[in-house]
């Protein structure tokens, strides 16, 4: 019997062969799942990279914020120790006695201190320590000599201070480190009046000025670079002149007073008139001697004093009851042109830079120079009236009375502020409140007169044994240079003082000028020089 076989199902490899897209799924999967997995760790990589990042950034941050607050801590002991130097430094004019001025100035001479000392109020080295919050520094100014000057009258001492401070963090090793080094400029003696911008020397000059400042009355403008003493000095004692025979002798060019004064026979002398003891006739003199022309000595009252430029030439022209004259010359050069009632007078050199009148002024006022040669006052504002290179210096005995500008040749504004650069003029008005010749009292007075402009510009150093008033209503009054008086009367009228930062700096000697009446020590000046900073 045959036996029968069960079938067999065999499967054809063609099956599976000729189904192509079930092997794609098959790799397809396998690609997806490596693509996959490198993009998570892809991923997670670029993640935590961001995370570490983040961290690092967050710890930077930290870093440069506590940097930062070191710095401030050190700078904050920059500051505190400059706010305890100029707090101390009042602007009140020390007196001192002739015995201690001469051992300050020969302290100062061999390269002490102590002046320094004396006139901050303070002890070098200083030392200060504050804090705040988690901040903490400590500072240290120390002093030295630079420079001294010996003027004769007075004594000029350049310090050098430099402030040193260090910041700290509670709780961080750490420090950070500042310093700034500044210039400090101390007067000891009599110092020409012209360095001091403002000042009021009398029994309310306090109480006057505090006023003033208070109602915005009076203002200080900005310039040059920026000092951090105050421009404003008060005293209560008499600290201008009121006897200007000095600078009589200035113009004379005989260098100092005789005992008792001018002797009238020397001045008759120097004015051309025969040397006897009578009275001098009113009119304008050209001091001469040996040597050239002096300065111009006025005997009387003058209706008006007119400055003009001409030609390259300083113009002076002088009117009064008596006649007219006119005064020509180039700073430096000759000739001079000297036209009087009586005719033309010439000499090849020119005249000192003085003009003293030995009585009132009614009106000083720019000039300009019309066709015929005659002075014609300003009737525009700005008319530019003291030459470039000209230093002037302007006395009278009484009072004085300003109707116009008084401008230096090339020399621009911009708003408040004159931008000298390397122009060397200078102009100093001067009211003394005694007449030299027969001693009696006079009004010592500076006027800006009621007919002057709405807003006058004055390039001077004005300076009245008496008074200072500004007459009118609503004016603007800018005096570039200084200002110094006994009191002074501004109505509803406001003042702005532009130091001169020439002579504050140095650059420039003021010219013939009064004196300080007494001996002084004062701050003149505490200016940045240079800003240090590390770590």
């Amino acid at each position: 019997m045959q036996r029968r076989s069960s079938p067999r199902i065999l499967r054809s490899p063609a099956r599976t062969r000729n189904n192509p897209a079930r092997a794609e799924a098959g790799g397809r999967n396998g690609s997806l799942s490596l693509t996959v997995i490198f993009l998570f760790f892809l991923f997670s990589g670029l993640g935590l990279g961001l995370v570490m990042l983040s961290d690092e950034f967050g710890r930077m941050a930290v870093s440069r914020r506590d940097a930062l607050r070191l710095e401030c801590a050190a700078e904050n002991g920059v500051k505190d120790a400059l706010a305890g130097m100029t707090a101390t430094t009042t602007t009140i004019a020390a007196s001192v006695s002739n015995e201690r001025l001469e051992s300050l100035r020969a302290n100062a001479a061999a390269g002490g201190i102590l002046a320094a000392e004396e006139a901050m109020r303070i002890t070098f080295p200083f030392l200060t320590e504050g804090a705040s919050g988690s901040l903490a520094w400590s500072a240290t100014a120390a002093c030295g000599l630079n420079r001294w000057r010996d003027e004769g009258a007075y004594g000029r001492a350049e310090y050098l201070v430099a402030i040193d401070a260090r910041g700290r963090l509670a709780g961080w090793r750490p420090e950070a480190t500042a310093g700034l080094d500044l210039s400090l400029d101390i007067l000891s003696g009599r110092p020409p009046l012209a360095y001091l911008p403002f000042l009021l020397a009398g029994t309310e000059a306090n109480e006057t000025a505090a006023l003033l400042l208070a109602e915005g009355r009076i203002q200080f403008a900005a310039g040059g670079r920026r000092r951090l003493s105050p421009h404003g000095l008060v005293s209560p004692r008499p600290l201008i002149p009121g006897d200007a025979s000095p600078l009589l002798a200035e113009a004379m060019k005989i260098g100092m007073l005789e005992p008792g004064g001018i002797r009238l026979a020397l001045l008759r002398q120097a004015l051309g008139l025969p040397p006897v003891n009578e009275p001098v006739p009113d009119g304008v003199y050209l001091i001469r001697n040996d040597s050239g022309p002096g300065g111009v000595f006025v005997q009387g009252d003058l209706d008006r004093l007119l400055l003009a430029i001409e030609g390259g030439r300083q113009i002076i022209g002088f009117e009064s009851p008596a006649g007219a004259w006119k005064l020509a010359f180039t700073p430096g050069l000759g000739p001079t042109e000297f036209l009087t009632p009586e005719g033309l007078r010439q000499d090849d050199h020119p005249p000192l830079g003085i003009v003293f009148v030995n009585g009132a002024v009614g009106s000083l006022s720019a000039a300009t120079v019309d066709s015929s040669g005659a002075l014609v006052a300003a009737e525009e504002a700005g008319i530019p009236c003291l030459r470039d290179g000209q230093s002037l210096t302007i006395v009278s005995t009484d009072e004085l009375v300003i109707d116009s500008d008084l401008l230096h040749e090339g020399v621009r504004w911009a708003d408040t502020i004159p931008y000298l650069k390397d122009r060397q003029s200078q102009l100093v008005v001067y009211a003394g409140s005694r007449d030299v010749l027969d001693g009696t009292d006079t009004r010592g007075a500076i006027r800006i007169g009621a007919d002057a402009p709405s807003e006058v510009r004055i390039q001077a150093s004005l300076a009245a044994a008496g008074s200072l008033a500004v007459e009118g209503a609503a004016k603007k009054v800018v005096v570039s240079g200084g200002l110094q008086a006994a009191s002074l009367r501004l109505g509803d009228n406001r003042l702005t003082i532009a130091p001169d930062e020439r002579i504050a700096d140095g650059r420039m000697t003021p010219c013939c000028g009064p004196l300080a009446a007494e001996p002084v020590l004062l701050v003149l000046g505490l200016r940045p020089q240079a800003w240090r900073e590390g770590k």
